[in-house]
């Protein structure tokens, strides 16, 4: 009697909290949320399968909202422009027809808000978070696959100082990370707690060699190969700095950086030349140093401050050369400042074809160093064009997807671009 007695009385209880939690998840499906109590994680909760993937960084933030993607035509996408059904809220879309841009329905607003860039998703991230205590968030499933990354014990200072020659001054690893890749003379990608993530060095600025909006600037390339010099396969320390936000606009990562010598690096490239010292809106904690450093540089006429060091400078875009071909094939442009990660998928090749229809089966797109893609059957009417991306993708009669992983294939400093037809004869080529 005493046993039916106590399973009347737990019974309730567990339906009780069953039902609640199963509220919550209602509740939450499709909402970006934040632990308030905690660091102020984000996580996303799917609302298909009503659990939840971490969304700690750009990267992080990027790699769900893109995976977690529901793909539509571009007929359904004007048409949800319009009106929103109500099973879309909280979906995150792709126009597969398109360049595969994704979108998020936010369950609050009802509206769509683009995910171009990890930043953009970043951004979208902590503008529509709720905030949930961390009790809540416990009844929501995690995924497997998109479990929180946990910071990595860091018990092999000795070894890691050995291996590559870290100063004494580094006395902890806690602020020390590897260099992932440098995109140009003050920003890098570090790995932190197993995640790329894009950094923008303090102070400090280098005339522009990736920036798509402004071109290439006198000393942009130089700046860049020095700053490759200094960091390619290294490990930095980093500093946060007070004065400063935790990030930029871009949603990049704002710190000051060390070499394995101890020595600051924005100091090094200020001194010999390659980077000015700069002020966005609040001086940095090492202002007066950069500027003495900057100072130093025009005196000893270093680097961009010698005499005569940009007079014969030409941009790139002015050392285009293309060679037509009789088929009426054109290479027309390349975009090769990615912004994309470090892969950069979102660079491509567009061609132009001025001649009558053709089709392109087994001709292939080729850069200076031999990568090489292969077209499909693909038959290319005249008058149109066909871009050929980097990264991975669904090819559409616009839009085809070379899917190298292996690295970024068209380099910022100049490359050159040869389409060969099925016999491997070269019909056209563009140089920058």
């Amino acid at each position: 009697m005493k046993k039916i007695i106590i399973l009347l009385i737990v019974l309730p209880l567990v339906f009780s909290q069953a039902a609640k939690a199963e509220q919550i998840n209602t509740k939450l499906l499709g909402r970006i949320v934040l632990q308030v109590e905690d660091k102020g994680q984000a996580w996303y909760i799917d609302p298909v399968r009503g659990q939840r993937a971490y969304l700690g960084r750009p990267s992080d933030a990027f790699r769900v909202m893109r995976e977690f993607g529901l793909g539509i035509t571009e007929k359904d996408f004007e048409k949800f422009n319009k009106n929103l059904p109500d099973k879309l809220w909280g979906r995150i879309l792709m126009r597969v027809e398109a360049r595969g841009e994704a979108y998020y329905v936010s369950p609050l607003d009802k509206k769509l808000y683009f995910l171009g860039r990890p930043s953009d998703a970043f951004r979208v991230m902590r503008e529509l978070g709720l905030g949930i205590r961390n009790d809540d968030l416990q009844k929501v499933q995690i995924m497997n696959q998109y479990q929180e990354a946990k910071p990595e014990v860091k018990n092999n200072t000795e070894t890691i100082k050995q291996d590559v020659g870290i100063d004494p001054v580094f006395t902890s690893l806690v602020d020390v990370y590897k260099v992932e890749k440098v995109v140009d003379g003050d920003t890098l990608d570090v790995i932190i707690d197993g995640a790329v993530e894009r950094l923008r060095i303090i102070g400090m600025d280098t005339p522009e060699v990736v920036d798509p909006r402004q071109g290439v600037d006198c000393f942009g390339p130089e700046a860049s190969r020095r700053a490759k010099e200094l960091l390619t396969n290294s490990y930095v320390r980093l500093e946060k700095d007070a004065s400063q936000d935790e990030r930029d606009k871009y949603g990049r990562l704002l710190r000051h950086v060390f070499l394995v010598s101890g020595k600051n690096f924005a100091t090094e490239m200020i001194n010999e030349g390659f980077a000015r010292e700069y002020t966005y809106k609040v001086a940095s904690k090492y202002q007066n140093e950069y500027k003495l450093a900057e100072q130093n540089a025009k005196v000893a006429k270093n680097g961009m401050w010698a005499e005569g060091a940009c007079d014969n400078f030409v941009k790139p875009e002015d050392r285009i050369e293309k060679i037509s071909s009789s088929t009426g094939l054109e290479i027309y442009d390349i975009f090769f400042n990615g912004n994309q990660g470090v892969l950069e998928p979102d660079e491509y090749v567009e061609i132009k074809n001025n001649g009558a229809s053709i089709n392109m089966e087994n001709y292939t797109l080729q850069d200076k160093s031999g990568k090489t893609f292969r077209f499909p059957i693909f038959p290319l009417s005249s008058n149109a064009s066909v871009k050929v991306f980097t990264g991975c993708g669904t090819n559409t009669n616009r839009e085809l997807y070379w899917c190298y992983k292996s690295s970024a294939i068209w380099n910022n400093t100049g490359d050159t671009a040869e389409l060969r037809d099925a016999g491997d004869k070269i019909l056209t080529s563009y140089s920058y």
